[in-house]
Parts: structure tokens; sequence; C-alpha cells
């Protein structure tokens, strides 16, 4: 009796990659029951077509998708600048105000994320920036 053959990892990974292109574009906007024009979500599109792209949907979707699309970060890093370089901050080193900002945000700022993981790689990009 011959032992049952299973589809290899590649070639599972290529048909859901086949599927993937075979399906239309997700339109940018859509219009609602009312004739409201909206932004259609991604991370929405892909949460309804995991069952098609489960592979897809798990390892890149959730990750890459997933980003914060507020303003609100940028801006606090903004405020945070005008208040460190102002008026009486005006020959402040720019390396040094850059240092300082960076520093200010790593540790005020709210994360959701792996807070350690995030001032490693800080740190690091500083250290680069030095050499």
């Amino acid at each position: 009796m011959s032992q049952p053959s299973y589809p290899s990892v590649e070639s599972i990974v290529e048909d859901e990659l086949k599927r993937y292109k075979s399906f239309p574009p997700m339109p940018y906007r859509k219009i609602l029951p009312s004739g409201k024009k909206v932004c259609n979500n991604p991370l929405k599109w892909w949460e309804e077509k995991a069952a098609y792209f489960p592979i897809m949907y798990s390892l890149l979707a959730k990750a890459y998708l997933n980003i914060q699309t507020t303003s609100a970060p940028s801006e606090r890093v903004f405020s945070v600048a005008s208040r460190l370089i102002g008026k009486r901050r005006n020959r402040l080193n720019p390396e040094l105000a850059g240092k300082m900002l960076l520093l200010f945000v790593a540790e005020n700022w709210d994360l959701h994320h792996n807070k350690k993981h995030l001032l490693e790689m800080l740190l690091t990009a500083a250290k680069k920036q030095e050499e």
C-alpha cells in the first residue's frame, strides 16, 4: 500500500500566491448604500479573505497592515521638537537636538509594542550615526 502524497510547502505557497494574483484588486473607495464614498480598509479586506490566503494573512497582512494610521504620534514629535528647539535653545547643535528628541520620545511615548526592543533599535541607530 502506498503512502499518501502531500503537497510540498513550496507548492502550497505558490498556489496561494496564484490565487492572490487572480483576485481583482481592492478598490480604493467604495460607495455605501447611502451614496457616500469611503476609503476601503485593507486590514478588513485581508480578514475577510483569510480563508483564501491563510499563509499570506497570518505572516504578512497582520504584521504589515496593522500600522497605526493616525498622525497624532508624528504631531507629538513635532510638538516636543518645538519645545526642545525654540527661542531659548536656538544654538543647540543639530546632532544633540536629534539625540535629545529621540530619547524623549523613546521614554515618554505610550508604546503598545515591546518598548525594550524599540529602545535597542533606537540606540543601535544612534550608535551607527555616531560612527
